[in-house]
C-alpha cells in the first residue's frame, strides 16, 4: 500500500463538531503532502492511495489524458522519497491530484472527502507559488494549474 506523508484524518465524531472548513494555515488535523522526504516519526496519511485512484477513475472528466503507468510511478516516486527528487512528481501536483479526488468524491455523493477539499486547494496553490518562484518542474505546475482550474471553475 502506498502512503504519503500527513497527519491521519479526524474520526466521524472529532470531525462532526467542525463541519466548517478551516483555512488557518496550520491545521494539525488536515493531511498534507510534505515536500520533505519520509522523515522520521512523521504520521502517515492511509488514504493517500485511495484518493489517487479515485482521481484515476474521473481523470478524463479534467480533461488529462497522460500515459497512466507513467504517471502511477512518478506519483510514487514522490510518495517513496518526497519532492526531493527531481524525479518525483512536484508537491503541487500531488496535491492537485487530492483535491480534484476530494471534488469527484464529494460530487459522487461520497462524503468521506469532502471537508479536505478546501485544505487541498490551498496546499496546491502554496506549492504552485513555491513552484513557479523556483521554477521547479514546470510541466507539473502546468498540469497542477489545470487541475486546480477544474475544480474552481466547473
Amino acid at each position: 500500500m502506498h502512503r504519503i506523508l500527513g497527519t491521519v484524518p479526524p474520526t466521524s465524531e472529532e470531525s462532526s463538531s467542525s463541519a466548517e472548513l478551516r483555512t488557518s494555515p496550520m491545521d494539525d488535523d488536515r493531511p498534507h503532502s510534505s515536500s520533505s522526504g519520509t522523515g522520521e516519526g512523521s504520521p502517515t496519511l492511509v488514504w493517500g492511495e485511495d484518493l489517487l485512484n479515485i482521481f484515476l477513475q474521473y481523470r478524463h472528466r479534467c480533461a488529462f489524458v497522460v500515459h497512466e503507468a507513467r504517471f502511477v510511478q512518478k506519483f510514487q516516486r514522490h510518495l517513496q522519497v518526497g519532492a526531493e527528487s527531481r524525479d518525483s512528481m512536484h508537491p503541487s501536483l500531488v496535491n492537485a491530484v487530492f483535491l480534484v479526488a476530494c471534488h469527484f468524491a464529494s460530487a459522487s455523493g461520497d462524503t468521506r472527502y469532502e471537508e479536505y477539499e478546501g485544505y487541498f486547494l490551498r496546499k496546491t496553490r502554496e506549492e504552485l507559488e513555491t513552484s513557479l518562484t523556483a521554477a521547479d518542474r514546470l510541466t507539473d505546475f502546468v498540469y497542477a494549474t489545470t487541475l486546480a482550474c477544474v475544480v474552481l471553475f466547473c
